[in-house]
């Protein structure tokens, strides 16, 4: 995701409309402790200020919370305050680790809303690529309500954006990223039925699901295409709203093409537009 990094950086105004915090733990698993950095904006949109997650890309194996900086600078600016959190990766971690931190960082969010200021209701996440994967399970599932840390805290976001997110790991994706099954989740493709159905956002669709902004591009060399249509259809069948943005010749980036600019810029006020309602 680095040339979408690169790229949208251009997007950042010299004037700043929000300060960051970084470096703050949010949990601790095993001994490892987990940070997030805080994107507090200037001028909310509203009091109790909105809030955001906002998860890197990397295959879950690589990546890290700063390669989120331009989309957070960007939500803060326009008033929301935005969380990019660390998850541990395989493959040292295995499938569901990184779900699971991902859903821990949004209950650390309401578990200090009061702290920050913020409406705990109006949560939204945005994700690139595996990061778009965690978000779209984010706006479908929720966690036991008996969950560690931070118990009884909801992990169910109000508005998602899927910035090339892979949806249902069953299928499309060639032999060639078998090893990557392997490192995330402990077994062979073949062999691992039930953490592919757990790890695909398709499965978890319901009238319940976060509404939701989706932009791919036709040329993605890592998300199949084909991905896009599988999410689509589960939103119609659950009457669930989305927005779904094709850009025509883009690759896993998107931003290589003037028009994959274009709508992750239209994808990031469409996520502030939400969390106004």
């Amino acid at each position: 995701m680095r040339p979408m990094t690169a790229l949208l950086a251009l997007l950042v105004l010299q004037s700043p409309g929000y300060t960051v915090q970084r470096d703050v733990v949010y949990a601790s698993v095993a001994g490892e402790e987990l940070k997030v950095d805080l994107f507090v904006p200037d001028k909310p949109l509203r009091t109790p200020i909105p809030a955001a997650v906002a998860l890197h890309g990397g295959a879950w194996i690589s990546g890290k919370r700063t390669d989120m900086d331009p989309l957070s600078i960007e939500l803060a600016k326009r008033g929301v305050f935005v969380a990019a959190p660390q998850y541990r990766l395989a493959p040292k971690h295995k499938w569901p680790a990184m779900i699971d931190d991902a859903k821990a960082a949004t209950r650390w969010l309401r578990a200090n809303a009061a702290k920050y200021g913020l409406d705990k209701d109006r949560i939204g996440a945005i994700g690139v690529s595996a990061g778009a994967h965690l978000a779209l399970l984010l706006g479908s599932t929720d966690s036991d309500p008996k969950s560690e840390p931070f118990a009884g805290a909801s992990s169910r976001v109000k508005a998602v954006v899927s910035l090339s997110g892979p949806v249902d790991m069953s299928q499309d994706f060639p032999k060639s990223l078998d090893p990557i099954y392997l490192m995330v989740l402990g077994k062979k493709r073949e062999e691992a039925a039930d953490q592919i159905r757990s790890a695909s956002p398709v499965n978890f669709v319901d009238k319940r699901s976060a509404p939701a902004f989706l932009v791919q591009g036709t040329a993605d060399e890592i998300v199949p295409f084909a991905q896009l249509d599988r999410i689509v259809q589960k939103y119609k069948a659950a009457e669930v709203r989305y927005e779904a943005v094709v850009v025509e010749n883009a690759h896993h980036g998107l931003v290589d093409q003037e028009d994959g600019v274009k709508a992750v810029v239209r994808a990031v006020q469409w996520l502030v537009d939400e969390l106004k309602r």
